[in-house]
């Protein structure tokens, strides 16, 4: 394809193209001004016949804003509307400002129209299946309150909100818990590491619960499982739960004496939060724990 130069003022964008909002703001633009005030357009935009914008208009803004009268193009009157679409998003996808949930109503849409399999999608945009899939998934139809996080972690650059990745994440991983981070988002950062504490909070409530399930199981029967219980290693392994239990309420009381007694004062809201639902952490716990003791002391008291 011939480079050719064409006055500015005939090109115009693509009113349907994936990226909209990021990668166009103020400041981005002026500082690719300056590269191309600099060296000049590198990579030319890439048209159709009536002018319209098929790759290239940041390129195109920031010429404007230069004043150029002209810049170089490439024509390519050959694309269906699904093979543009394909274009633009394999280019989106490629960008340093992606912006994801920008780009995944429009990966769903490219999906649709083509009536391509996500494999093959997946394979042609060249991004991994998973990706595609978390991007229609999690990302393609986001609530307004889910929209408002993003665009809180854009405009205070990861200060507060939830990052696209992070928020595909969660409504993955922890779609009852989506309305508590966003409450979080309001006032700081929801990090990945809080995302996957929730996992394992999860899973330690689930191993309290399966534990008291098997004794409630194992006390309804007065045969084999009783025995089991009685045994010398289940035994050693009360006992070592016993002392590494009490280990854990040592340091547990130690932490509170500090907060308490120690004149403590909270560097920022965060660690106030953190300490706060450490505390209740260990209250539920504790709560599973006693509930699971007193029934321990009535069925040994029953059978004496």
């Amino acid at each position: 394809m011939k480079t050719e130069y064409l006055n500015i003022d005939k090109i115009f964008p693509d009113k349907d193209q994936p990226r909209k909002k990021t990668g166009f703001e103020k400041e981005e633009i002026q500082e690719l001004a300056n590269s191309i005030k600099e060296v000049g357009i590198i990579v030319p935009l890439l048209i159709q016949e009536n002018g319209m914008l098929i790759d290239g208009e940041r390129r195109w803004r920031a010429s404007k804003l230069l004043g150029l009268k002209k810049v170089p193009v490439v024509y390519n009157d050959n694309l269906t509307d699904i093979t543009r679409l394909e274009y633009q998003l394999i280019a989106s996808l490629n960008a340093t400002s992606c912006a994801e949930e920008e780009i995944a109503p429009k990966i769903k849409e490219y999906i649709d129209k083509s009536g391509f399999s996500e494999r093959l999608a997946a394979s042609r945009l060249g991004k991994s299946q998973g990706y595609i899939q978390r991007m229609i998934n999690q990302l393609a139809d986001l609530s307004k309150e889910e929209k408002s996080a993003i665009k809180l972690w854009r405009e205070t650059k990861g200060e507060k909100g939830i990052a696209p990745s992070n928020l595909a994440e969660i409504k993955q991983q922890h779609p009852d818990k989506v309305e508590d981070f966003i409450e979080q988002a309001k006032e700081e950062v929801v990090t990945r590491s809080e995302i996957r504490n929730v996992a394992k909070e999860k899973a330690a409530e689930k191993a309290i619960q399966e534990h008291k399930e098997a004794y409630e199981e194992a006390v309804k029967s007065k045969d084999s499982e009783i025995k089991i219980i009685r045994s010398g290693e289940i035994l050693q392994n009360v006992r070592e739960e016993i002392i590494n239990t009490t280990r854990e309420l040592d340091r547990f009381f130690y932490k509170v004496k500090v907060v308490r007694f120690g004149k403590l004062t909270w560097s920022n809201n965060k660690e106030q939060k953190s300490f706060s639902i450490f505390v209740g952490d260990a209250l539920k716990k504790a709560k599973l724990w006693v509930s699971v003791l007193e029934k321990i002391k009535s069925e040994v008291e029953y059978e004496n």
